[in-house]
This record gives structure tokens, sequence and C-alpha cells, in this order.
């Protein structure tokens, strides 16, 4: 169907694989009566410690720790007296699609903090400042690189995104706890 608007299957690879997250999907969705909160937050767990690492690295990586030539202690300091601390300020001065664009990938740059975060119990103000801290050691160490500039906004946008995405597994996994106690009648509920 290649005159149709939002299909985009330009090669068998696309259509493969839209194929396989179609089936993923009703695979899924057959199995869900088995995801319990519990279910769910442990599988999170264990893929959380496995994805860490990689996660960490890719943050890293997008950012241009890996690409991008250091700089000395005294550059840094020259960068970071360049650095404007206003919420947004470098917003102002782009399109506002380049400014959204950048507000959402940062923000879902660190919402897998926040998932992190709720698959070890934790509550979307602890993602929020984890997500935080993270923020504040990528843009210190892009002081370092040559031709990055930090932006302070990332911060709060960071934290934003992992508190958002925290409190979204929160009701996820409390429409979790509904579904199971409507499919158990008693289940959740005190009996008499």
């Amino acid at each position: 169907f290649p005159g149709l608007p939002g299909w985009g299957a330009k090669s068998a690879a696309a259509v493969l694989a839209r194929a396989i997250g179609c089936w993923l999907g009703a695979l899924l969705w057959e199995r869900r009566a088995a995801w319990t909160e519990i279910r769910v937050a442990a599988t999170a767990r264990r893929l959380a410690l496995l994805l860490a690492p990689i996660y960490l690295t890719t943050v890293l990586a997008v950012n241009g720790w890996f690409t991008r030539p250091r700089q000395g202690a005294a550059s840094a300091m020259v960068a970071l007296a360049e650095v404007h601390f206003v919420p947004f300020y470098y917003h102002y001065f782009t399109s506002e699609a380049l400014a959204l664009v950048s507000v959402v990938s940062v923000a879902l740059q660190y919402a897998p903090v926040g998932v992190f975060v709720w698959a070890f119990d934790r509550s979307p103000l602890r993602a929020a400042s984890m997500a935080f801290g993270l923020a504040l050691a990528v843009e210190v160490g892009r002081l370092f690189l040559v031709g990055a500039h930090a932006d302070p906004t990332n911060l709060l946008v960071a934290a934003g995104g992992a508190w958002l995405a925290a409190a979204l597994a929160y009701r996820f996994a409390r429409l979790l706890r509904e579904e199971a106690s409507v499919c158990r009648p008693g289940v959740g509920r005190d009996e008499p």
C-alpha cells in the first residue's frame, strides 16, 4: 500500500519488523491475565540490572562523550562562564519545532530512570532526583567536550521525564491490581 499515508513500508525488513511487532503485541495481549504487579516489577528489576550499563553508555554516547574531543579544566571553566542558567533560555533562540524535539528527546532519554526506580519500589520523586543527578553529571561532562554546550534546562526536563515515567508505571501497576481483582473476585478485597 505504498500510496497510503502513514504506511511507510519501504522495504521487506520494515514489513517484517511490523509483522513481528503485531505478533508480539497480540501475544502479550493474550497473556495479559498472567501479568501481575509483582511479576511485572520483578521482570523490570531483572531487566533494569541487565540494561543499566547499556542505558548509561547510550546516554553518554548520545551526549557526545565518545565522539567529541576533550578539553581541559581551563576551557571547561570558560564554557561554564558562557552557560545561561535561565530555564529554557536556549529554547527561546530556536524554532518551536526544534525546541519541542529537544524537550521531548531529553525527557525520553531519562524516562527509563523512572521505570527503573518504579521497579525497585521507589517514589516518582526519587526517580526525579536520580534523573536530575544523572543529568547534572552528563551536563557537567559536556563542559569538557569541545563544541558541546551544557544546558541547565536538561536537568529540569530530565527530572520531569523520569517523574512522569515513574508515575505512569505506578498507574499501570494499579491498573494491573484492579484488573486482577476483577478477574479473580475476592483477591485484593477484605472478606467479611
